[in-house]
Parts: structure tokens; C-alpha cells; sequence
């Protein structure tokens, strides 16, 4: 076999037609990837079988799962897919009860969904928050 060197020649694309414009509105909850994927009648039938279960197991004492609720499992089930812990147990410590929480307020005053307190920017430069638990909870002002 012998090896020739000459100019390489880029071949021309042909696309058969335009591709689809891009979607206007990316940014999407986590429960609507899972709508993308199951639909929204999923959750409705989860739900029910749930409840079915439930009814099943102890007659007396029935468990009535609401739509919200299951929307809220799914979220914890998501939750455990993106964050690793090196046991299933960490998922439900108060580490990450802390941990999530401080990141949800976090993304939530980025992504302007509230306000902070002026009390939490009104600390000076090269002085530190008190530390402790606050007296009484500090409301953050929800943006409409």
C-alpha cells in the first residue's frame, strides 16, 4: 500500500430542507421533564393506584394522595437523581436539609422569584452575621 499526499477537498453539505426554529420558552420546571417523558395523565394514575394501594393495605386507615403530593414524591425522586450521597439515608439528614434549602433560596434570589430581606444586605464589610438560630423567621418578599 502506498500512501499519496494530496489536498483534501471538503465535500458540500446537502440538507434536504430548514431545520425546526428553536424553542422560544427553555426554561422548564424539573416535574416538566418528567411530563415530557410520561405525560401528564401519568401523575393522575399514579395517584389513583396510590390510593388503591392504600385502600388495599389497611381499609381503616386510607392514605389520600393529592396531584401536589405526587408532584412532590417525583421531585424528591429527581432530587436523589442529581445530588449523590454515598448512602440513601444522607437524603433525608438535616445536612441536606440545610444544604437544599440554602440552594433553592440561593437559585430563587438569582433568578429573581424573591427578594431578600434588607436586613440580610446591611452587613458591613469585614464583620460577620450573628450565628444561631434567628429569633423569629425572616420573610422574603415573593416577586409576582
Amino acid at each position: 500500500m502506498h500512501w499519496k499526499q494530496k489536498q483534501f477537498a471538503t465535500p458540500v453539505a446537502a440538507f434536504a430542507s430548514t431545520l425546526p426554529a428553536p424553542p422560544t420558552h427553555v426554561e422548564l420546571q424539573p416535574i416538566d421533564y418528567f411530563y415530557a417523558m410520561f405525560g401528564q395523565e401519568s401523575i393522575r394514575l399514579l395517584m389513583d393506584q396510590s390510593n388503591l394501594y392504600s385502600v388495599q393495605k389497611d381499609p381503616n386507615k386510607p392514605v389520600r394522595v393529592t396531584e401536589m403530593e405526587m408532584n412532590r414524591f417525583i421531585g424528591v425522586l429527581m432530587m436523589t437523581g442529581i445530588y449523590s450521597f454515598p448512602e440513601q439515608r444522607f437524603f433525608w439528614t438535616a445536612f441536606l436539609k440545610n444544604y437544599i434549602c440554602k440552594h433553592i433560596v440561593g437559585m430563587a434570589i438569582r433568578l429573581k422569584y424573591c427578594k431578600p430581606p434588607a436586613a440580610a444586605k446591611t452587613v458591613p464589610i469585614n464583620s460577620k452575621r450573628k450565628r444561631g438560630s434567628p429569633a423569629k423567621a425572616k420573610p422574603a418578599l415573593l416577586v409576582q
